[in-house]
């Protein structure tokens, strides 16, 4: 089934621009980087607190088994407290100390504080010494150097722990453990840095990856933008040639339509057959520049819709009717397919009839024996007209040209061999026109069994102006 793909306009163009940089790249802009600190920052804070006091509670009760209630209360108010204090500053302060950043002075004062709770999880017995890795951790994805100061000043808050329990409270320190502890967290530290190092190097090109694309949307919307205003004078070009052509050839067919009469009975008959042949030719000139003006004043978008209430059993067996000639003598029958009841369609009755008669032309012309059938579906739910079918028992289409057929001036069986004639504009005016009524058109084929072209009325058609 073919589904062409729209082709970017300027608007949507803009659009992407607009999304991709709504500021520049890396750059957040201060009510974000504000919400950020007062809001979200605070927030995980206060619940990793919270969690950081579950773990002292299950450290202190059942690893090292000397668990105290007032202890552990006084460490969870001294958390708390301290997550709801940290906030207050921010919400107060944060706007008015815009060359200080308190929200980086507050992400190094909450290893202080880990650092306490790891003094009150036992201190160097505590298993949670590991937790001032994880600053270093959580800015890796901002700058190096701002991870390898959070580095070495969690390694030296841990070391100013050691030492105060060594003497200050004269405890027996372990040293070898301790230096192996201050080793694992710096190492651990260091390596953090090292990652920062990688995702700096990403970051830096995805932001040079997002200013390039920038740069080619710009690009590709003046193009787009060309190519469009191109394609208008070019629209415009042929409905002014078309209507000027028309002009004179309908004067020449008129004419020879005239001396073909050959009312003072002096021309011969080869005279009169090589008049014929002018009016022949003449009028499918005529038709071929009449499909250009179509198509063209579509492009354009000066083609206006009238809509009203269409009775489609009435439509398609007229349309039908107006077809029978062409299948004179031909092993061919025209078949409708047609609900006993349904309701009017609002539509423009002349630009549908139009859309039957290029879909049945269509047929005819590719159709050298059997049945061509127009269908009308309801829809279940509503009873309404929902799609039209036009069926055939052609050659067929073959699938890698399925994509193609709608393109204006594309021949299936393009090439100075070609069997059928015509300009390849009948299947690009129907779809052109369904579009602007709010349809869609699409199409099913077997190459030596035949294809449906299916007009799916699922749209609501406007009178207003529309490519």
């Amino acid at each position: 089934m073919a589904d062409p793909t729209p082709r970017p306009d300027s608007e949507n163009l803009r659009r992407m621009h607009r999304e991709l940089f709504a500021r520049h790249p890396g750059q957040g802009s201060f009510r974000e980087v504000f919400y950020t600190n007062i809001v979200r920052f605070p927030q995980l804070r206060l619940i990793g607190f919270t969690i950081l006091a579950a773990a002292i509670f299950l450290h202190n009760k059942f690893v090292l088994g000397d668990f105290s209630w007032d202890k552990f209360i006084e460490i969870f108010v001294i958390m708390e407290a301290y997550a709801l204090l940290s906030w207050l500053c921010l919400y107060l302060f944060f706007k008015r100390f815009r060359l200080f950043d308190l929200g980086i002075f507050f992400f190094a004062f909450d290893l202080v504080v880990w650092t306490l709770a790891i003094y009150y999880s036992g201190g160097e017995r505590s298993w949670l010494f590991f937790i001032l890795v994880l600053r270093s951790a959580d800015q890796s994805f901002t700058n190096v150097r701002r991870t390898l100061s959070f580095a070495h000043f969690s390694t030296f808050c841990y070391l100013v722990l050691v030492l105060y329990l060594a003497f200050v409270e004269r405890r027996e320190i372990s040293w070898t453990s301790e230096v192996t502890k201050l080793f694992l967290i710096y190492s651990a530290n260091i390596y953090m840095a090292l990652t920062a190092v990688t995702a700096n190097q990403l970051r830096r090109r995805t932001l040079r990856a997002m200013r390039m694309t920038g740069r080619l949307i710009v690009e590709l919307e003046k193009s787009t933008a060309k190519a469009e205003e191109a394609s208008r004078a070019k629209s415009q070009f042929l409905a002014n040639m078309s209507h000027e052509l028309r002009t004179p050839l309908n004067s020449v067919i008129g004419f020879a339509s005239v001396m073909m009469r050959n009312v003072n009975k002096n021309l011969k008959r080869r005279d009169i057959n090589f008049l014929q042949r002018i009016v022949e030719n003449g009028k499918h000139l005529l038709d071929l520049i009449n499909q250009l003006l179509d198509l063209s004043k579509i492009e354009a978008s000066t083609t206006k819709l009238k809509i009203a209430p269409v009775s489609l059993n009435r439509l398609v067996k007229k349309t039908v009717d107006q077809l029978e000639g062409e299948i004179r003598n031909k092993p061919i029958r025209l078949i409708t397919s047609l609900p006993k009841s349904m309701a009017a369609v609002p539509t423009d009755e002349q630009k549908l009839k139009q859309v039957l008669i290029n879909l049945l032309g269509n047929a005819l012309k590719f159709t050298k024996k059997g049945t061509i059938t127009v269908r009308v579906h309801l829809e279940p739910s509503t009873k309404k007209p929902g799609r039209i079918d036009v069926q055939d028992t052609g050659v067929g289409i073959a699938q890698d040209q399925i994509g193609k057929i709608f393109d204006p001036f594309h021949q299936v069986d393009g090439g100075q061999t070609r069997k059928h004639e015509g300009t390849g504009l009948g299947l690009a005016i129907a779809r052109s026109l369904c579009h602007s009524l709010g349809y869609d058109l699409k199409v099913e084929s077997k190459v030596g069994e035949g294809s449906t072209f299916s007009i799916f009325l699922n749209g609501t058609p406007t009178s207003r102006r529309h490519a």
